[in-house]
């Protein structure tokens, strides 16, 4: 019994921590050839991303960014998703009311 709220718990905080998750499709993947500076590349473009937005978040919002799938190199302009994680449901609303205007 104890295990099975344990897994409920552990469960709980997983959809918690993915409730500020915010992800941007077809992203322009960075021609870099070290993966550090494409993740510096990835941080950037999101950054003025948000930024942009004029909502009043700060870099200390932003939790993690993360570039979902394999690096694809086949087409003309290779595109991909870029997930991030804001510090907060606040954060994250303002984020998609500020794209739904």
């Amino acid at each position: 019994m104890e295990t099975l709220i344990r897994m409920a718990n552990a469960e709980q905080e997983d959809v918690e921590y993915r409730r500020n998750n915010i992800i941007l499709y077809k992203v322009p993947e960075s021609d870099s050839i070290l993966a550090e500076d494409r993740k510096k590349d990835d941080n950037r473009f999101y950054k003025q991303f948000l930024f942009g937005l004029n909502i009043g978040i700060f870099e200390e919002d932003i939790r993690k960014i993360v570039r979902l799938g394999k690096r694809n190199s086949d087409s003309a302009v290779p595109l991909s998703s870029i997930l991030v994680q804001l510090g907060s449901r606040h954060m994250k609303k303002l984020v998609m009311e500020s794209i739904q205007n």
